[in-house]
């Protein structure tokens, strides 16, 4: 399971797995997993008002991508240096795509373009 919070991209291999990984980029980490989805809760709810389920790590998960305050991500998601929407429209990351602003510098874009980074692979 993977999802996508903000801009980093954490996975675990259970609904807990990836609970424990979320919990673990705060400042201050909750104890228990109760801990971790009352706090995400209550954030949730200052941040844009949604009421996020505590019963159980699945349902506050699923909340969670409901109020689009993560995204899951499909299983055979692959993570690249390549922006989500770049990623899915299958074309070619370039500093100036909308979503790839900042994403990475001309440089580093000439620097991969010249090292057939883009090119495609045969089979």
């Amino acid at each position: 399971m993977k999802i996508k919070l903000v801009d980093i991209i954490l996975e675990g291999a259970s609904p807990e797995e990836l609970a424990w990984a979320m919990n673990s980029i705060l400042f201050s980490p909750d104890k228990t997993l109760e801990q971790w989805m009352q706090g995400s809760a209550w954030r949730a709810k200052q941040w844009n008002g949604s009421t996020i389920r505590t019963t159980c790590v699945d349902d506050h998960i699923e909340d969670l991508d409901k109020f689009k305050l993560i995204e899951i991500l499909p299983d055979d998601y692959e993570i690249t240096d390549q922006c989500k929407d770049c990623y899915w429209n299958e074309t070619e990351c370039t500093p100036d795509c909308d979503p790839c602003k900042g994403f990475m510098t001309e440089a580093e874009y000439n620097e991969k373009k010249q090292s057939g980074w883009f090119d495609e692979e045969e089979d």
